[in-house]
Formats: C-alpha cells, structure tokens, sequence
C-alpha cells in the first residue's frame, strides 16, 4: 500500500477503531455492573473473579457461592470484548505502515481474541472443574490477559518512537506492565498460604481493567485526532 492510499483511509479507520474501542470498554462496565446486580450472594468486585458472573448453573466453586442468573450476559461481555477488540486492532494496523510492532500487535489481538471466547464459552465452576473444561477456562483467561497487556506494551513501545505521542506511549507501557505486575502477585497470592496481599478479584481486575481503561482513552484521543485532522 502507497503512502497516498494509506492516508485515504488513516481518518475513517481511526475513527471507526476509535468508536469502536470507546464502545468496546463501556460495553463491558455496563454489562459488569448489571450481571453483578442481579449476582447471589451479593457479587463482591473485591473478591469475587469476573468470570464468577458467566457461570450458567448455581453451586459453589472454591469457596465462593455463584448464582448469576445473567450469566448469559456476561458471556456476550467476554465474547464481544475479545472481537471488537481485534476488529479495532485490524483497523488501527491498516492505518500504520507495516513494521514489526504492527504485526506483534495484530497478533496479540488475535490472541485476546481467542482467550476471551474461551472464557466465554467454558467457565470455572464446579461442573467444569469434574469433567475438565474448567481447564480451557484457564487457558483462556490466561491468554487473554497476558495477550491484552503484551499488545499495550507493543503499542506503547512504538509510540515511544514518535514524538508527538511519546507521552502516551509510555502512559500504554506502564498500563500493560501494572496488567501483567497483577497477574503475577494474583499468581502469588493463589499459589501461597502465607501471602495475602489483596483479595484474589482485585489483583484480577488489576490484570483486566488497564486494557480497559487504555481502549476507552484511546478511542477518546483517536476520535480527537480525526477531528482535529478533518478540521484541518
């Protein structure tokens, strides 16, 4: 692609991505908030983990009780963050020359992608953990949030490289590596008796809400960026 064809579609794909990633994160913090309202016993957004609230069927799972009867919702939740993302992330890569940071990013939002329609689609509760899908849950959980905050360090690395967006970029970096930071002290916490730093669902959204925050930022300065670029 010529220069002159990429800057014919650098405003429509960035306002498009832009829309998008404004719609993705919001999506997801409205659809959070009315699964966990309806969540028995009272959803806790300390303790309990996020995926507490796609478990289709009542039990008890590691010693949390889960009956979330829109379960169903919070399903749609992870399945329509992991794609919009990715349709999000094609249409920000078409605006960018191709570079290797273009393709590493374009694959860790397949990787999200995937990881989130996993958790979507096999959830962590007691039935999944007796016939083995609870695995796949894993998994997914695990690819996704190491994929989402790797593509934030990916994207911030090479905004670092340009001046105009040197500051954001090291603003992307530091929310991708607080991601990964919380996952390694939820690993901790998990995997010891004796360390108790903070309850399990706040290292988790620790791990998840900085990709969040950072789609609805960047749909904000995208959207900004095309207007000032239209009025120009």
């Amino acid at each position: 692609m010529s220069e002159t064809d990429r800057e014919a579609i650098q405003v429509p794909a960035r306002t498009s991505a832009g829309v998008l990633l404004i719609v993705t994160a919001m999506l997801w913090f409205c659809l959070e908030a009315i699964a966990a309202s309806r969540f028995r016993p009272p959803y806790s957004y300390a303790h309990n983990y996020i995926s507490d609230l796609g478990v289709p069927e009542p039990g008890t799972f590691e010693g949390r009780a889960m009956d979330s009867p829109l379960s169903a919702l919070a399903n749609f939740m992870f399945f329509s963050q992991g794609i919009l993302f990715l349709v999000a992330a094609i249409l920000l890569t078409r605006a960018v020359a191709p570079s290797p940071a273009r393709r590493a990013f374009l694959l860790l939002a397949v990787g999200y992608a995937i990881g989130f329609t996993l958790i979507a689609t096999f959830h962590g509760s007691e039935q999944a953990a007796a016939d083995g899908t609870g695995k796949l849950h894993v998994l997914g959980g695990a690819i996704a949030a190491l994929s989402g905050n790797a593509a934030l360090i990916v994207a911030g690395s090479y905004l670092r490289k340009l001046r105009r967006y040197r500051a954001y970029g090291v603003f992307t970096v530091i929310a991708g590596v607080v991601g990964i930071l919380s996952l390694v002290l939820l690993m901790i916490d998990r995997s010891s008796t004796s360390i108790n730093l903070l309850p399990d669902g706040t290292w988790e959204r620790g791990g998840c809400y900085p990709i969040l925050i950072w789609e609805f930022l960047t749909g904000v300065l995208l959207l900004l960026a095309a207007r000032r670029r239209t009025a120009a």
